[in-house]
């Protein structure tokens, strides 16, 4: 039984188990399942049907890492959106609201779930491969603060106090972040841009999450994806246009999972322009008052212990112009037109030899991301789509045919 059956299963009425501890409720699950008017085990020994519905259960890890019988109430926060497009704005505004600690491309979803439940379908235990997936992506942050240390057992004890399943796991370990590097604040967020792919699994694992969608004109995406300064991202202002369509694209198709109450889209423009009115709103949207701290400097202690100490959106912000002149490619500006014209931004519309030429010098990009995609999908079904960023190299396509290396210039 995977993870769709059992789900399905639980969907039932009459098979919602009550809140317990895990070998209770699984207990209680096999009891049920052997119970069914059609248990496929007919003509075995009393009890038979039971034992071995706890093993099957016990088996499909996928099924028991994502179970969730935690409160309801807990309310986090995602903030989600293509690259250069305000996102960190939007985290370091929220930052400076008391109630809020939102941690940056810590990847909750995109990557850290992603890794962890193949790592307990193979057979690990479930709270050990989060203390150490978990741990490992964080490194380098950690590396970093001179105020926040999480050791392992520390993380471990942590963990051992909940059900060891992802929605239990992953709350604990970021309110234990919270504690360390905020203690006033109350709800915790990721700021992750490939978040986006994940938004019905975020609501799925926790129904009162919040998510916030920042968005910007493309245009201007696609000049500070090419901006020298920016390394994560290609020179190319063609495969940097098609980095930008991919993540609306992707958001389109999530946004369909994802109830009206669970998400808010944000315009970067009208953020920078108003930004008492949009944060009220955005206030509004998590069910908190808006506070004037928001609009000022941050804590430096807050700044140090969430990271990116240098980043200008630390500073107090203030009403700004957010128009200015915009030079692209005509080719780049012919990829971005679908796009413009959905947002709502104003252009002039290129000729049709020049869309034709854009889609030709566009083709190996797309051709290839749609490729890796698809093998992506294979090795790992339910981690949403692949954000590729430039042309991978040799290496890269290395890397794919190796296991457990599945990592591109993404």
């Amino acid at each position: 039984m995977r993870w769709s059956a059992a789900k399905s299963a639980c969907s039932r009425p009459a098979l919602r188990a009550p809140v317990s501890t895990s070998g209770p409720r699984l207990a209680w699950f096999a009891t049920s399942i052997a119970s069914w008017d059609r248990c496929p085990w007919g003509g075995e020994s009393p009890g038979a049907p039971a034992e071995r519905a706890l093993l099957i259960i016990q088996q499909s890890r996928s099924w028991y890492s994502m179970s969730n019988s935690a409160p309801t109430n807990r309310r986090p926060v995602f903030v989600v959106g293509c690259p250069r497009s305000g996102n960190t704005l939007m985290g370091c505004l929220l930052d400076k609201h008391p109630d809020f600690a939102v941690f940056f491309e810590q990847s909750t979803f995109y990557s850290l779930q992603t890794t962890w439940s193949e790592h307990v379908d193979s057979g690990a235990d479930p709270r050990e491969s989060f203390a150490d997936v978990a741990l490992q992506g964080l490194a380098p942050w950690l590396e970093q603060q001179s105020c926040i240390s999480l050791p392992r057992d520390e993380v471990l004890d942590v963990l051992g106090q909940v059900e060891p399943c992802w929605p239990d796991l992953l709350d604990a370990f970021m309110r234990l972040q919270m504690r360390k590097a905020k203690p006033g604040a109350s709800r915790w967020g990721d700021k992750t841009p490939q978040n986006v792919a994940r938004m019905a699994s975020i609501v799925e694992a926790f129904p009162q999450a919040r998510i916030i969608y920042v968005y910007r004109d493309p245009r201007h995406s696609v000049v500070s994806l090419s901006n020298p300064s920016f390394p994560h991202a290609s020179d190319d202002e063609l495969v940097n246009a098609e980095v930008v369509r991919h993540y609306q694209r992707v958001y389109e198709q999530q946004k369909q999972q994802v109830p009206p109450a669970n998400l808010i889209e944000v315009r970067y423009e009208e953020l920078l322009d108003d930004p008492p009115t949009q944060l009220a709103r955005v206030c509004s949207f998590l069910q908190v008052d808006f506070d004037e701290a928001m609009l000022g400097d941050v804590d430096p202690e807050v700044a140090q212990a969430i990271g990116w100490v240098h980043y200008k959106g630390w500073q107090k912000i203030r009403p700004q112009p957010s128009a200015r002149t915009i030079e692209l490619r005509a080719e780049t500006q012919a990829r971005l037109e679908p796009l413009l014209a959905q947002l709502g931004y104003d252009y002039r519309p290129t000729s049709a030899r020049t869309r034709l030429r854009a889609q030709a010098l566009t083709l190996p990009f797309r051709g290839v991301n749609q490729l890796l995609n698809a093998l992506w999908r294979v090795r790992h079904p339910s981690a949403g789509d692949l954000f590729l960023k430039d042309l991978p190299s040799w290496s890269d396509y290395l890397r794919w045919v190796i296991p457990h290396s599945a990592s591109t210039r993404a």
